[in-house]
């Protein structure tokens, strides 16, 4: 799975990623509010371990809001407030699940393979749609009617993330950070490069939808317009 982490403690950070990566899930981190509500409603995540208390918007405040927009990615919520109301507002605000300060690491472990039971809203499909067109994610195929077009693993990794966003303008940094993670020291050039190879590739399959910049601001697929 694509687990976010948001924690402003960095050695709690550290040890959930290291343990995290151990079990073969890629990790990316913040450690500010404000950016995980960003991330949060994106949904570039298939779980979100949330802290709840954190510089700028707290964790049940980000969960709250999230699920107003109707995003329903998984929460775990981790805390060091340890009553019993305290479990309760945090659950109550929409998180799933609930684990308090200190935490046993084996224990966060296991409650994140039960959250990542759950089914997800796509299904586990390897296939994401949009209208007629459809993105193997394993055969790395995009397809509309007679059309195919082969990609590559970023190439679907960033396409992937689009289709499932179509209409969400995403920034440089935003994208950057998705596919080659926080820690990455690619340059970002390798962005622009990957922007023209999806572009590519949907004009092979001759796309309804298109990959427009947006000013000042980064990336957004969209329709075409006629």
């Amino acid at each position: 799975m694509r687990i976010l982490i948001v924690e402003d403690d960095p050695e709690i950070c550290e040890a959930m990623q290291f343990a995290l990566e151990r079990e073969n899930h890629t990790i990316d981190v913040c450690h500010h509010g404000d950016e995980g509500l960003q991330w949060l409603l994106q949904g570039a995540h298939d779980l979100v371990i949330m802290d709840r208390l954190l510089p700028g918007m707290d964790g049940a405040s980000i969960v709250r809001e999230a699920r107003r927009k109707e995003v329903i990615t998984p929460v775990l919520m981790i805390t060091a407030l340890g009553e019993e109301s305290d479990k309760i507002e945090g659950l109550d605000c929409g998180a799933d699940d609930y684990l308090a300060k200190p935490i046993s690491i084996n224990e966060m472990l296991a409650r994140v393979r039960a959250l990542g039971r759950r089914p997800k809203s796509w299904d586990n499909s390897s296939v994401v749609s949009w209208g007629g067109m459809e993105l193997d994610t394993v055969k790395r195929e995009l397809r509309l009617g007679s059309e195919c077009a082969q990609l590559t693993k970023r190439e679907t990794a960033m396409l992937e993330f689009f289709l499932k966003n179509v209409g969400v303008v995403f920034s440089r940094d935003t994208l950057f950070q998705y596919i080659w993670g926080a820690a990455s020291e690619v340059d970002m050039s390798n962005l622009d490069n990957y922007i023209r190879y999806v572009r590519k590739r949907l004009l092979e399959v001759n796309s309804p939808l298109e990959l427009v910049t947006i000013r000042n601001t980064g990336y957004c697929l969209q329709e075409i317009s006629l």
